[in-house]
């Protein structure tokens, strides 16, 4: 918009020119009348050269004044924050938007230190920056965190420039805020993204390491199985083939010869059963046929018939009962096939001269009573390291590679499904040393769900 001269001005100015003209004053009688005439035409033309000028002056200064409000207009209400810091770090200058972010009046802004603003462990990123800007003048820029009364806590991005007197010496620093808060949500949302990815990956990484190690164990027990298997059905088989040509050769030891082929095909039978129990056996869809179970009455008998089995081998085998055991339902069968596959192994790994013993027991854990039986031998033991695998299915420990006996590593594997499938346990302890053997323990509900 012009800006009109108030009456007082214009009188001022008049009078300043009456003074000067009143020191140069002209003669007029000295002009002739043409003269005077060609003067007013010429001060006519002046008059007229004036108004035009004080025309062009009127827009210049209205287009000035607009382009001082559009400046303004950008300068105040700009998408981010402008500041003039002096060269001690207070704020001489700062737009609408400035002050709206520190949530501080503009007028009351100006002498505060702009670092009163930032939070205590973000002023050395500051500090640092405007230091940087004085002593090289490159541009320079700080991500910090700014505490506002309106905003509370938020991320600005901070970029400086220094401007310079003409004795070459720093008059302020122009600096332009800009919030960044958004983004750096995002930013972490991200590096909180990435992180999950990268923790997923890693699990995946480590179960995959996992699964390669388990197909590798499981590669090589069924290398094992096929070997052991194969062993194990070769033996009885070649036997028969040898005592079936004795019996021709030698028909009056028939009743020997027989009974040796008896036993292979016992032997075969066994193998042959187990392959059909853990091919079939499912822990969830199980076929036990539960009646109540005398464990006394169970463990004496199976005793009873393999006490002449021990005496032939050397093996002293004992009993101990615990008197007025409560019965369990189970499946009288399957506890029997656990029972045979404990002492068949305590059978096999305790040399001649060594004990055998069988017990029976009870206990109350958190209130529930539990029955069982446990086998302890004099035998080989079991190693730490291994006693976490014996109830794997084919796994056979150094004890029974070393030992030459015959087995496919299925008899623990299938005893503790059944246990399983009675809502037991069954449990080994030994500490490896020959000659301390092992003791595995069978423990049941004695209310079973």
């Amino acid at each position: 918009m012009s800006k009109k001269r108030n009456p007082g001005e214009s009188a001022t100015l008049r009078q300043q020119a009456e003074e000067i003209l009143h020191g140069n004053a002209v003669n007029l009688a000295d002009f002739s009348a043409e003269d005077t005439q060609r003067l007013i035409h010429e001060l006519q033309v002046y008059q007229i050269e004036l108004d035009l000028q004080n025309e062009e002056l009127r827009e210049a200064q209205v287009a000035l004044e607009a382009a001082r409000d559009r400046y303004s207009d950008l300068y105040d209400f700009a998408p981010v924050g402008y500041f003039a810091i002096s060269n001690k770090g207070l704020i001489l200058e700062a737009n609408l938007t400035g002050s709206s972010l520190l949530g501080i009046e503009r007028g009351k802004l100006l002498s505060l230190p702009l670092s009163r603003f930032i939070i205590p462990d973000d002023q050395d990123l500051y500090y640092f920056c405007t230091k940087q800007l004085s002593e090289t003048g490159k541009l320079c820029y700080c991500e910090v965190r700014l505490m506002s009364e309106d905003n509370g806590t938020f991320w600005v991005r901070l970029d400086g420039v220094a401007v310079w007197d003409d004795e070459g010496n720093l008059s302020q620093i122009r600096i332009t805020m800009s919030d960044i808060t958004e983004r750096k949500q995002v930013e972490k949302e991200l590096a909180e993204h990435r992180e999950h990815l990268e923790e997923l990956v890693r699990n995946r990484t480590a179960d995959l390491e996992v699964a390669v190690e388990q197909l590798q164990e499981l590669d090589h027990m069924k290398a094992e199985f096929v070997a052991n298997i194969s062993h194990e059905l070769r033996t009885p088989l070649s036997n028969f083939v040898v005592y079936l040509h004795l019996l021709g050769l030698n028909p009056e030891k028939q009743g020997a010869y027989v009974a040796t082929l008896k036993r292979e095909a016992h032997r075969l039978a066994s193998i042959v059963e187990d392959l059909i129990f853990v091919s079939r056996w499912n822990p969830e869809q199980q076929d036990l046929d539960m009646a109540p179970v005398d464990i006394n009455a169970l463990v004496e008998t199976y005793i009873t018939d393999r006490t002449p089995i021990t005496e032939n081998s050397g093996l002293a085998l004992t009993l101990k009962q615990m008197p007025a055991l409560p019965k369990v339902q189970a499946d009288q069968k399957r506890l029997e096939q656990v029972l045979d596959v404990l002492l068949s192994n305590a059978f096999n790994y305790t040399p001649s001269g060594g004990q055998v013993i069988v017990c029976t027991q009870t206990s109350r854990v958190a209130g529930e009573q539990w029955v069982g039986f446990n086998v302890s031998d004099t035998g080989v033991g079991i190693p730490r390291e291994e006693q976490f695998k014996i109830f794997d299915r084919f796994y056979r420990g150094t004890g029974g590679h070393d030992s030459g006996k015959p087995g496919i590593g299925l008899g623990l594997a299938i005893a503790r499904e059944i246990i399983d499938g009675h809502q037991g346990r069954i449990e080994v302890e030994s500490e490896g040393i020959p000659g301390k053997g092992s003791i595995f323990s069978v423990w049941l509900p004695v209310h079973a769900d």
